[in-house]
């Protein structure tokens, strides 16, 4: 970040190019959580207005309900229950997905232990802190 501002980068390159790339995962992942607990939002549209005027607050969750309690579309609303677990399934995929690809990251990587001029290998170290 220091080196683009002292070569003369503007904040809207930084931003673009560095930050954004860098919280894409962490952008991605609150986004995809977000989108999965719309699914699961029943309790404040339904108490506060069931529903809507109309269909103004209806939610998944409502919907579903009313479909099974209201209109005994029993078989409807367990494709449409089915759908749904798919939708949040394939989303929940993508969330897991960023996890998943920072914890294969090996402990090198992170740290950054082959650095030029160590005399000793991150083992070594590590045997070493062991014996003491």
């Amino acid at each position: 970040m220091n080196q683009a501002r002292i070569l003369g980068a503007g904040f809207w390159h930084r931003f673009r190019y560095l930050m954004l790339p860098m919280l894409k995962p962490i952008i991605l992942i609150a986004l995809i959580i977000r989108a999965i607990e719309v699914f699961k939002v029943f309790d404040a549209p339904y108490l506060l207005t069931q529903g809507g005027p109309g269909d103004a607050s209806t939610t998944i969750s409502v919907y579903l309900y009313r479909a099974v309690i209201i209109d005994t579309r029993w078989g409807f609303a367990s494709a449409a229950a089915i759908i749904v677990l798919l939708i949040v399934s394939f989303a929940g995929m993508f969330a897991v997905r960023p996890i998943e690809q920072a914890q294969d990251e090996t402990f090198e990587e992170l740290v950054g232990a082959e650095t030029a001029g160590a005399s000793q290998s991150l083992e070594d170290a590590i045997a070493a802190e062991t014996r003491v």
